[in-house]
């Protein structure tokens, strides 16, 4: 199970992860703006995050099997006990993690990764924040193709990470937007849950058609209302920075070498988390 939110709003007094499902094996969750002054006992933020994780599924059950973080993107891949506990179970962890801001240099945007063997399965994990603003998208297509190209030479000792994964997923604030048609009428597709027409007018869909972006990666079929930008603790559209239209930004793809191996179980967003403009 693959979970992505922004959390700018982030407190552990009022954690977002009411929505994340109990019951399942193993969980990758991304994050992206997450930071906050971590509590007493905890001597770092992330920590104060995976406590948090971990105490929402069942400390009895379930363990971090490897987090990590760049400045405020972070990715967290917890499993039950069972599996981690197992010498054939999930081994052989490795984890990095790659900047594409300023200069290419500056960590506010960029990457993170964990690559694993559950048993027999090999399988990474990446967490992306991408460049923002709408008309980036040529930056957001750069910056996935050097997090990709960068993890494999930390994570794969430079070979590429479709050749020696049986599945990857790439999940986060992949920042595409709805671009190419006036706010008014976006609102009113929405008023009208023509969420599928919508999507005719979203980057993401429109670079992958063309090759230009995470090439041979699927996406379930999005059956929700865009995930960003929303007002914090409401669910109204957010009216500061108008040309910010509703957009997917939050996503969740995938490559596998045998797609049959692999199934969707449910691709959501939960209204519900409303703790930050994005809802995961």
């Amino acid at each position: 199970l693959g979970g992505d939110t922004g959390t700018g709003a982030f407190t552990p007094q009022h954690p977002p992860f009411h929505w994340l499902p109990k019951g399942y094996d193993i969980y990758a969750i991304a994050l992206q703006e997450c930071h906050y002054p971590h509590r007493k006992g905890f001597s770092r933020c992330e920590e104060d995050v995976c406590f948090c994780l971990v105490s929402h599924l069942g400390r009895a059950q379930y363990t971090v099997v490897k987090a990590i973080s760049m400045w405020e993107i972070r990715i967290v891949v917890i499993a039950r006990r069972s599996l981690v506990s197992s010498p054939i179970g999930i081994h052989s962890v490795k984890a990095g993690h790659v900047a594409t801001g300023v200069g290419g240099v500056l960590k506010n945007k960029g990457g993170v990764g964990i690559s694993l063997s559950i048993y027999d399965t090999r399988i990474c994990f990446v967490g992306a924040h991408l460049a923002a603003k709408p008309k980036r998208v040529k930056e957001r297509n750069a910056n996935a193709f050097v997090i990709l190209k960068e993890l494999a030479t930390i994570l794969s000792n430079g070979t590429d990470l479709s050749s020696c994964h049986d599945h990857i997923f790439f999940l986060g604030d992949l920042n595409y937007r709805v671009t190419g048609i006036p706010r008014s009428r976006v609102l009113k597709m929405l008023e009208l849950d023509l969420i599928h027409q919508l999507q005719e007018h979203e980057q993401l869909r429109y670079e992958k058609g063309h090759g230009r972006v995470l090439a041979g990666y699927q996406e379930p079929l999005i059956n929700f209302r865009p995930t960003y930008r929303y007002e914090h603790h409401d669910d109204a559209w957010s009216k500061k920075k108008l040309f910010n239209l509703p957009s997917w930004t939050d996503r969740i793809l995938s490559l596998s070498h045998n797609p049959r191996y692999l199934s969707h179980h449910k691709y959501w967003m939960d209204p519900s988390a409303r703790g930050s403009d994005h809802r995961p």
